[in-house]
Protein backbone atom coordinates (compact mmCIF):
# COMPACT_ATOMS: atom_id res chain seq x y z
CA UNK A 1 0.00 0.00 0.00
CA UNK A 2 1.12 3.31 -1.04
CA UNK A 3 1.58 6.15 1.63
CA UNK A 4 -1.26 8.46 1.29
CA UNK A 5 -1.90 12.00 2.35
CA UNK A 6 -4.52 11.44 5.90
CA UNK A 7 -6.01 14.48 5.50
CA UNK A 8 -7.05 14.16 1.79
CA UNK A 9 -9.20 11.14 2.59
CA UNK A 10 -13.24 10.91 2.66
CA UNK A 11 -14.88 8.63 4.98
CA UNK A 12 -15.10 6.67 2.19
CA UNK A 13 -12.02 5.86 1.95
CA UNK A 14 -11.42 5.31 5.53
CA UNK A 15 -13.93 2.79 6.03
CA UNK A 16 -12.53 0.78 2.83
CA UNK A 17 -9.03 0.97 4.34
CA UNK A 18 -10.07 -0.14 8.02
CA UNK A 19 -12.43 -2.95 5.92
CA UNK A 20 -9.09 -4.13 4.07
CA UNK A 21 -7.29 -4.00 8.02
CA UNK A 22 -10.25 -6.39 9.32
CA UNK A 23 -10.78 -3.86 12.08
CA UNK A 24 -14.00 -2.44 13.53
CA UNK A 25 -15.70 -0.36 11.22
CA UNK A 26 -16.28 2.77 13.61
CA UNK A 27 -12.66 3.28 13.67
CA UNK A 28 -12.94 4.67 10.26
CA UNK A 29 -15.66 7.38 11.94
CA UNK A 30 -13.24 7.51 14.66
CA UNK A 31 -10.23 8.67 13.09
CA UNK A 32 -12.08 10.79 10.77
CA UNK A 33 -13.39 12.56 13.26
CA UNK A 34 -9.82 12.78 14.83
CA UNK A 35 -8.55 14.89 11.73
CA UNK A 36 -11.75 17.05 10.84
CA UNK A 37 -13.47 17.45 13.71
CA UNK A 38 -10.64 18.04 16.46
CA UNK A 39 -7.97 18.97 14.28
CA UNK A 40 -5.54 16.20 15.50
CA UNK A 41 -3.10 15.25 13.04
CA UNK A 42 -0.55 13.59 15.29
CA UNK A 43 -1.85 9.44 15.23
CA UNK A 44 -0.49 9.01 19.12
CA UNK A 45 -2.34 11.70 19.76
CA UNK A 46 -5.70 9.81 19.08
CA UNK A 47 -6.64 8.76 22.08
CA UNK A 48 -9.22 6.23 21.55
CA UNK A 49 -7.48 3.85 18.39
CA UNK A 50 -6.17 1.26 20.01
CA UNK A 51 -2.26 1.34 19.86
CA UNK A 52 -1.66 -1.86 17.03
CA UNK A 53 -4.01 0.49 14.79
CA UNK A 54 -1.87 3.70 15.60
CA UNK A 55 1.41 2.23 14.89
CA UNK A 56 -0.26 0.35 11.14
CA UNK A 57 -1.41 4.07 11.04
CA UNK A 58 1.74 5.54 11.15
CA UNK A 59 3.05 3.03 8.63
CA UNK A 60 1.08 4.13 5.75
CA UNK A 61 0.55 7.53 6.62
CA UNK A 62 3.06 9.81 7.49
CA UNK A 63 1.73 12.92 10.03
CA UNK A 64 2.19 16.64 8.16
CA UNK A 65 5.37 18.06 8.85
CA UNK A 66 3.56 21.06 10.07
CA UNK A 67 3.79 22.22 13.93
CA UNK A 68 0.70 21.20 16.11
CA UNK A 69 -0.68 24.81 16.52
CA UNK A 70 -0.25 25.51 13.30
CA UNK A 71 -2.20 22.97 11.69
CA UNK A 72 -5.03 23.60 13.98
CA UNK A 73 -5.26 27.35 12.82
CA UNK A 74 -4.93 25.85 8.87
CA UNK A 75 -7.98 23.37 9.64
CA UNK A 76 -10.06 26.19 11.57
CA UNK A 77 -9.75 27.90 8.63
CA UNK A 78 -11.00 25.49 6.44
CA UNK A 79 -13.74 24.67 8.34
CA UNK A 80 -14.98 28.12 9.12
CA UNK A 81 -14.74 28.44 4.86
CA UNK A 82 -16.54 25.23 4.39
CA UNK A 83 -19.44 26.63 6.19
CA UNK A 84 -19.17 29.49 4.94
CA UNK A 85 -19.71 28.33 1.27
CA UNK A 86 -16.17 28.81 -0.04
CA UNK A 87 -14.38 26.28 -1.50
CA UNK A 88 -10.46 26.06 -1.14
Amino acid sequence: MEKMDMLSMTLEEWESIIKQWKQPSFRAKQIFDWLHSKHITEIDDMTNIPKDLREKLKQYYPEPDIPKEEMRKIMAKQKAEKKNGNNL
